[in-house]
């Protein structure tokens, strides 16, 4: 479908122009018309570019699940620790607690 097409092609020029949302958007187009499994690595992709490691495992870890015999599986899976990592060491803290009596 060339709209599609077109969506993709928008989105990848996006994300070489470092323009990550734009690129984000036009992904999540094509995968909400398509379900096509390769836009959940773009997305990663982008978010990781946004400094959002959050979302990008979590959409690394969809591709994953839904091309479990990728070629560069191992490769993600690294990509995907040093997300989750990158994730927890940018969550907050938990709120302290009040000592209890």
């Amino acid at each position: 479908d060339a709209e599609l097409r077109s969506l993709i092609a928008e989105g990848q020029g996006a994300y070489q122009q470092q323009r990550y949302r734009r690129a984000q958007e036009a992904f999540m187009e094509v995968f909400s018309q398509t379900g096509n499994p390769e836009m959940l690595y773009n997305l990663a992709l982008c978010y990781r570019g946004m400094g959002e490691p959050g979302e990008a495992a979590r959409y690394l870890r969809r591709f994953l699940v839904a091309r479990p015999q990728h070629p560069d599986r191992v490769s993600m899976e690294r990509t995907l620790a040093e997300l989750e990592a990158s994730a927890q060491a940018l969550a907050p803290a938990p709120p302290a607690t009040a000592p209890t009596a």
